[in-house]
């Protein structure tokens, strides 16, 4: 293993993270505020049972990998959504 840490995104609603570019304009005003449970602390449950470092990123709000499926699976946004990196794609990790 060594493929780094995992990094929980944001525990709280924040604005969707655009890490994309020469789209059409339509793309960078999707919205898309996705709830978390009240109370809930899911990366602290993630970081107790991971068996890999964990890092916090509070700010980053979901990217178009995690929120483009859920605007159609779930369009009124009314799913606790987490989002957790892949730090690799090493199948062993």
């Amino acid at each position: 293993m060594g493929g780094g840490a995992l990094t929980l995104g944001a525990t709280s609603t924040v604005p969707l993270t655009y890490d994309f570019g020469g789209f059409p304009e339509r793309y960078y005003e999707v919205r898309y505020p996705a709830p978390v449970h009240p109370g809930c602390r899911p990366g602290a449950r993630i970081a107790a049972h991971a068996g890999t470092p964990t890092h916090d990123a509070p700010e980053r709000g979901l990217d178009h990998g995690a929120y483009v499926p859920l605007v159609e699976m779930y369009p009124d946004a009314d799913v606790p959504t987490l989002q957790i990196s892949m730090p690799t794609l090493d199948p062993a990790d």
